[in-house]
């Protein structure tokens, strides 16, 4: 493993749900961002 001594630094009960929380944020933000600033999604959502 590459990065083994990043636990020796950051504690894994803190590290994963954190980085879980900003996977989850970052692709709800991303999912937003689609259905909202783009014009064919509504469309397509109305089956056009």
């Amino acid at each position: 493993m590459t990065n083994g001594r990043l636990w020796t630094v950051v504690n894994p009960n803190i590290a994963i749900p954190i980085g879980w929380v900003y996977l989850g944020l970052t692709s709800m933000y991303i999912h937003f961002q689609v259905m909202f600033q783009t014009d064919w999604f509504p469309a397509f959502l109305q089956g056009g």
